[in-house]
Order: structure tokens, then C-alpha cells, then sequence
């Protein structure tokens, strides 16, 4: 890889005139409702705050998906070294009231993965300041399945600040007992323009992060997994040394 792409520096401050955001993405896949649409993502893990993968996706559609019409996401997942790891496929119905998930499809570097029915709540489009909700997901791989209930709030507005570049956002906190996740949505694009993922006490790795930031919520103390950044600034993801169309289709890894 020509350029590893750097954590920026993170500054999170109260404050804004931000009360309600359309959102033209998905707030936790990243991805704009629009055919075509490309990006990346990074993730780097605490507490070391290193880089620990780059996820390349892309947009397509429209793909029917039991009987609904989809756009489906292609991701394409590298080591910072730049060593393939795998790829995932997610399909959404998506319409002017939300989106909800339908079908996501996981494959490793050797191509074993697993196929997952998904039915979730709808994410609505439109999110405002003190709202509310609670969010349910099941996803079914044959006769194994998976449930999830998780509250949520808007909160917020909030200034972020990654590098140089500062945005007006609200925020998405969204928790169960085992995890927590923050996004925090730009008022001008309607995308996210970061993720934070926290663990709970159950989780295996979480007695290595006691040095991480924390929230508590209901009784709960939450540690800072990783953070998640979205790129889509063209130059930013040529750096990289494997941002082209022709290895992003690529079946050779």
C-alpha cells in the first residue's frame, strides 16, 4: 500500500444550530441511497488507536430481493498492509419514509461466509433532536438465528472535528446491554461522518480497554472499541495505493 491513511485528530463539542437532518445514507453502512454511489471505510482500533482495516464498497441496483426492489452494497475488505481479508454484500429496500435491511452475505478470503435473512425495523429518513426509539433485528442463517432490541436517542447538536475539517451533526446513540454505538450525522450532506463502537462487560476484549473513553448508560459502563470513519474524498482514497474500479471487481485477490 503506496499510503496508510492516518487516524486524524477527533474533537467532539456540544453545541450547533442542528435540530433535525434528512438522512440521504445509511447511518451505520455509510453508503449513499444512490446507485454508483463509492466510498471507503476505515477502522482503527483502541487503545492503541491504530488502523485495522479498509473497507472498500460500492452501490448497486436496483437487485429484487424477495419479491422488493434493493440497492445492494459490495464491500471489499483489506489488512493495512493491504492484504485481501474478504467481502460482504448487503441489500436494502430504500424509499422516501426509510430503509430496511434484507439480506447480508459474508465471505472470507477463502469464500466461506454465510448468508443471513435479515428483518429489522425501519431506519427512518428523517431524525430530529430528543427523539426516541427502539430498534428490533433478526437475522436467520437456516436454523440458527440471532435477535437484537436496542433503545436509542437523537441527541445532540454537536461540532465534529476530524483533522481539519469540521462538521455540524447530531447524533444517533444506540445501545443494548453488550454494546453501544454513536454516529454522528453531518447537517449539510445528510451522511455519517463517524462511528463509534463501545463494549460491554460481556465481551472478550473488553478488560483490554480500560484506558479507552467510556460512557455509561443505564447503570452501564461502556469502553471505546474503534472508531469508524467514512472516506469519499477522491484523492484520500487513490492514496491508498488500491482504490481502482478494475481491482474492486476484480475476483483475483
Amino acid at each position: 500500500m503506496e499510503k496508510l491513511i492516518s487516524l486524524p485528530s477527533i474533537e467532539i463539542m456540544e453545541g450547533g444550530k442542528i435540530e433535525e437532518i434528512y438522512l440521504t445514507g445509511d447511518p451505520f453502512f455509510y453508503f449513499r441511497f444512490e446507485v454508483n454511489d463509492h466510498y471507503l471505510w476505515c477502522d482503527y482500533d483502541y487503545p492503541e488507536r491504530k488502523l485495522t482495516s479498509i473497507s472498500y464498497c460500492m452501490v448497486s441496483g436496483p437487485v429484487v430481493v424477495h419479491g422488493k426492489e434493493c440497492l445492494e452494497v459490495h464491500c471489499r475488505e483489506f489488512t493495512p498492509g493491504g492484504e485481501y481479508e474478504g467481502e460482504s454484500f448487503y441489500y436494502a429496500e430504500v424509499n422516501e419514509h426509510g430503509e430496511r435491511g434484507l439480506l447480508f452475505i459474508r465471505k472470507d478470503k477463502n469464500g466461506r461466509g454465510v448468508v443471513e435473512e435479515i428483518d429489522e425495523e425501519v431506519i427512518k429518513r428523517r431524525i430530529r433532536k430528543g427523539e426516541e426509539f427502539v430498534m428490533r433485528e433478526e437475522y436467520t442463517s437456516g436454523e440458527f438465528m440471532r435477535r437484537y432490541e436496542s433503545k436509542g436517542r437523537i441527541e445532540g447538536p454537536f461540532r465534529v472535528k476530524l483533522g481539519e475539517k469540521e462538521y455540524e451533526t447530531l447524533r444517533i446513540t444506540k445501545w443494548s446491554e453488550n454494546e453501544l454505538a454513536e454516529v454522528y450525522v453531518d447537517g449539510k450532506t445528510g451522511l455519517t461522518v463517524l462511528f463509534r463502537r463501545y463494549n460491554g462487560p460481556g465481551w472478550d476484549n473488553y478488560e483490554e480497554l480500560p484506558s479507552s473513553p467510556g460512557r455509561e448508560i443505564e447503570g452501564i459502563h461502556f469502553r471505546l472499541w474503534y472508531d469508524s470513519i467514512p472516506v469519499r474524498d477522491e484523492e484520500a482514497m487513490r492514496s491508498t495505493g488500491f482504490y481502482h474500479q478494475s481491482l474492486f471487481f476484480s475476483k483475483n485477490t
